[in-house]
């Protein structure tokens, strides 16, 4: 009998499917090798941001790429061997999975919603999501060891939570590194979109009209700074608190501890809820301030932060506590941001996937 072999095809397809997943402010920070045999999945951390913390979101976005491919691969009749790494950075580069496939793959529904998956920033309606929904997208991912969602689907305790949230936004507009990745990864015109496939497209924000050029003021750090004294960055957390009011529910993924094989385990996750979320119907923002702002004091020990922000980082860890009892002891990696909206006109681009290989041509 004949073995059957991975085609070039199969392969480019399978992995176009992974990196049409999502990815922190859109930096698609993956780099594939393929020996023939096997498929070194790691970081480009040349892409990194600054504010993410031991590669926290990069990983969960690089579990999202490999659900993606099994779920594609699947579709082909193969089966994918994930092996997780630990080694150290090289060349700039993380390697993270090393990944083999078999024949033998199960399709899956999911995999049909991986094209129209996208990021929601608008409004959404207020009608609250139902325990039965709830129920089903929590089934969607309870196969995944070490994770756990956690739902406040409650108007009053959301709103209570969204407060917390919107105090965590203040992080980002409050350091000039963390100031200064915003605009990295903002992309203000179509021709900036077209040309680099990557980072934020403004249009895809939701912000009221007017807006881009009070943003693009905002680019300088003194005037920032100096704006912040006055109580900017608490006035741009404003439409945080609203989101989370005009939603149906917030899910709040966590995870057993802070490790590399986690974090990847709560991408996987991530994606099979969002996914799910996809197919009924709903629309889906994630928010990360709050993880990566606590994962700043509770992971790195505050070595980033100023005094001030790490007894803030510690008072929203207590409220967050008070609100979502569950989380305590866990590590908090993402909160989804769920509801029902009409549908966004513009996407994020993706890369050619040429681009991820590390042997390209």
């Amino acid at each position: 009998m004949t073995e059957k072999v991975l085609s070039v095809k199969e392969l480019e397809e399978i992995i176009a499917a992974g990196v049409a997943a999502p990815s922190p402010d859109n930096n698609q920070p993956w780099l594939f090798d393929w020996d023939g045999h096997s498929l070194l999945l790691s970081l480009n951390l040349r892409e990194a941001l600054p504010s993410d913390v031991n590669h926290m979101f990069d990983l969960i976005s690089a579990g999202a790429v490999i659900e993606n491919m099994t779920l594609a691969a699947g579709e082909q009749g193969w089966k994918l061997e994930v092996e997780p790494l630990k080694e150290q950075p090289t060349h700039d580069m993380l390697p993270v999975a090393r990944i083999g496939f078999e024949p033998g793959g199960l399709t899956d529904r999911l995999a049909s919603l991986i094209p129209p998956r996208s990021t929601n920033r608008q409004l959404f309606s207020t009608k609250v999501l139902a325990d039965s929904l709830v129920r089903e997208l929590s089934d969607s991912v309870r196969d995944i060891p070490g994770v756990s969602v956690t739902w406040v689907v409650d108007p009053t305790k959301r709103g209570r939570l969204g407060r917390v949230i919107a105090v965590a936004d203040r992080f980002r507009f409050e350091y000039p590194a963390f100031h200064a990745e915003i605009f990295r990864q903002l992309r203000f015109t179509r021709e900036e979109v077209e040309l680099s496939r990557d980072g934020l497209d403004y249009r895809t924000l939701a912000l009221p009209p007017g807006s881009k050029s009070i943003i693009r003021a905002l680019r300088s750090w003194r005037m920032m700074k100096t704006l912040n004294g006055l109580g900017l960055s608490r006035l741009l957390t404003m439409p945080t608190i609203w989101s989370v009011k005009r939603c149906g529910g917030l899910a709040l993924l966590s995870v057993d501890a802070p490790s590399q094989e986690q974090f990847i385990f709560a991408g996987r996750a991530m994606e099979r809820l969002w996914l799910a979320a996809t197919r009924a119907g709903l629309s889906v923002h994630p928010l990360g301030s709050l993880p990566i702002f606590l994962a700043h004091e509770f992971i790195l020990q505050g070595q980033k932060l100023t005094a001030r922000h790490r007894s803030l980082a510690r008072r929203l860890a207590g409220r967050l506590e008070e609100l979502v009892p569950q989380i305590r002891g866990r590590t908090l990696v993402l909160v989804l941001r769920l509801g029902y909206a009409a549908s966004t006109k513009v996407r994020s681009l993706r890369r050619p996937v040429e681009s991820f290989f590390v042997n390209a041509s």
